[in-house]
């Protein structure tokens, strides 16, 4: 699932949540998470302008969709994509974390 070269929505979804609880048990210093934090966000913003925009499709279907029984017997899914809003919210939801992050660590 979290293949550097393969890419979804539900990765997208589920790599900060991660990053978030590792940061969180780090025992560093606020510089030192600071770093790994605006490290671990440089792979969703390469993943983004090297994967997610040159493939996009423009005809207005879903694109990088996951589509799995998350509850069979009751027959719940897991249904996310991204249509070409959810791009451009994806797009600057990537762009403000980066510059938060790095403006977090500058100062």
């Amino acid at each position: 699932m979290f293949d550097v070269y393969t890419v979804d929505t539900t990765t997208l979804l589920v790599f900060p949540l991660i990053i978030a609880a590792l940061v969180a048990i780090l025992p560093l210093s606020k510089e030192g998470l600071g770093m790994v934090a605006l490290a671990a966000q440089v792979l969703p913003f390469y993943w983004l302008l090297h994967d997610i925009i040159p493939d996009f499709p423009t005809d207005g279907s879903f694109a990088y969709e996951t589509n799995k029984a998350w509850l069979p017997d009751l027959g719940v899914r897991f249904h996310v994509g991204m249509d070409g809003l959810s791009l451009v919210m994806v797009c600057l939801t990537v762009l403000v974390t980066t510059c938060a992050i790095g403006y977090a660590v500058w100062e």
